[in-house]
């Protein structure tokens, strides 16, 4: 069974990130490049799903869910800032 689940990947202000699933609370991982913090969210959550088949709860449902993409605009008198917008994946 393959399960799709929205992670959020935040830099760290000393480097790194901080990758979390919003749909499984307490599903946190971290790691020094986006790719390593993948690595780690996937075997997070593996564990997470794992913890709730051992307790016999029930597994969630799997989501299509928008992702987060950074979009940029100007606003007059202001500097640049980055916004956040969800799109369709």
């Amino acid at each position: 069974m393959v399960f799709r689940f929205q992670v959020c990947f935040e830099p760290e202000e000393d480097g790194g990130y901080h990758a979390y699933v919003p749909a499984l609370p307490g599903c946190h991982s971290y790691g020094r490049t986006i790719e390593e913090a993948e690595h780690n969210i996937k075997e997070a959550i593996l564990l997470y799903l794992d913890g709730l088949k051992k307790h016999g709860l029930p597994l969630p449902s799997s989501q299509d869910v928008p992702y987060l993409k950074i979009v940029e605009v100007a606003v007059r008198g202001e500097k640049r800032r980055k916004v956040a917008a969800t799109t369709r994946s």
